[in-house]
């Protein structure tokens, strides 16, 4: 009978290892599974990303968007941005605010090598004192200007993600980029390279001589 007993406390022991097993490989194959899911979504997103970004490398913008400060005064982009070259940050008040806020960051590297003046920052607001309240709270020491929800046209924008690009009188985009916090490689390299292609673009204009 003692023996028995022990049999049987011996398999119920056995079973109940062998369910805590199964329910350990079931919560690891899950685990796995949404690890998947993530990557696969995140890689989703990434060529996205990268598609628009090459949409939008090269493509000329409408120079009659207006666009309003926040004192309210109104003039267009072609009127803005006529005879210079910027570095412009692109964002709506519906992108990731924590992006908005991270990308504020990178504006602050690239003004250590360009003028202030020539970082510009273009946002749609439905209020524009929602604007001035974001720059006000966040310390934003670069020019920004409202436009319409309609944007600049750009495939880029259709991202959701903000985003930065040079462009100079002829209004034609360059060096699109989505800035990634994932991949902070990459925004290095483009943060290393803007600046110098910035000087070199820069002194044509210095020089009056057509791009």
């Amino acid at each position: 009978m003692r023996v028995r007993f022990i049999g049987y406390l011996i398999g119920l022991i056995l079973l109940i290892f062998n369910l805590m097993l199964l329910s350990k490989i079931k919560q690891t194959r899950v685990a796995y599974s949404r690890q998947a899911e993530v990557a696969k979504d995140r890689y989703d997103s990434t060529i996205r990303d990268l598609f628009l970004m090459l949409e939008s490398e090269g493509m000329a913008v409408n120079g009659g968007i207006i666009l309003e400060s926040e004192e309210g005064v109104r003039a267009t982009l072609q009127e803005l941005i006529s005879d210079s070259l910027f570095i412009v940050f692109r964002y709506s008040e519906l992108d990731c605010n924590k992006c908005v806020i991270n990308n504020l960051g990178y504006l602050n590297v690239l003004k250590n090598s360009i003028d202030n003046a020539n970082i510009i920052i273009l946002t749609t607001y439905g209020k524009l004192n929602d604007l001035i309240l974001f720059k006000r709270v966040n310390h934003i020491n670069f020019p920004v200007y409202n436009i319409s929800e309609y944007g600049l046209g750009l495939p880029a924008e259709k991202s959701g993600m903000p985003f930065l690009f040079m462009m100079d009188g002829s209004l034609v985009t360059r060096y699109v980029h989505f800035p990634d916090k994932e991949n902070p490689r990459l925004t290095n390299i483009f943060l290393n390279l803007i600046p110098r292609h910035y000087r070199r673009i820069s002194s044509i204009y210095t020089n009056n001589n057509p791009l």
